[in-house]
């Protein structure tokens, strides 16, 4: 606790999916239409093009961040390590 306070941080050491740096990036900026694809093939998730614009991809890292656990940021990574090296 004495190591969190001196960090300003609840978890130091913690992996954080909030970004550290504000972005400027919409979903449409940043997304690819096979991302928005694979997005709104979640249930009850559906984002069309005009609400891609306004929505900020801070803003999707942050709401994922609320029922996506680490162990899954690790695992999705991985995969897409694996799949780069392919």
């Amino acid at each position: 606790m004495e190591q969190a306070s001196r960090s300003k941080t609840l978890l130091p050491k913690a992996d954080l999916m909030v970004p550290s740096e504000p972005s400027t990036l919409s979903l449409a900026d940043a997304l690819r239409p096979e991302d928005f694809y694979q997005l709104n093939s979640l249930n009850r998730v559906y984002i069309d093009d005009q609400q891609s614009t306004q929505i900020a991809l801070n803003d999707l890292v942050l709401e994922l961040s609320h029922f996506v656990d680490n162990d899954t940021v690790r695992k999705i990574e991985l995969g897409l390590l694996e799949s780069r090296l392919k």
